[in-house]
């Protein structure tokens, strides 16, 4: 049953998360691209921070994601 929560909880969260740092796939996608590119070619091309905010959002998306599911997991232990 703690499994079951812990993976809701962070589902849910996920779920949450994309629409208040993303909004929509594309979004999504474009942060997904900028956070692979090298930092010197973003630098180059005038994009080096865009794709700094680009990686804080998918580290803070993923990140508050898996702490949720893992707190609730334990809550429900």
């Amino acid at each position: 049953m703690a499994l079951y929560a812990g993976i809701a909880a962070g589902l849910v969260t996920a779920y949450l998360l994309f629409l208040l740092l993303f909004g929509d796939w594309e979004e999504l996608w474009n942060s997904i691209k900028l956070s692979f590119t090298p930092d010197i070619f973003s630098a180059l091309l005038g994009r080096w921070h865009e794709d700094q905010w680009a990686s804080v959002k998918l580290t803070i998306w993923i990140g508050i994601s898996v702490l949720v599911a893992v707190g609730a997991y334990a809550a429900f232990q």
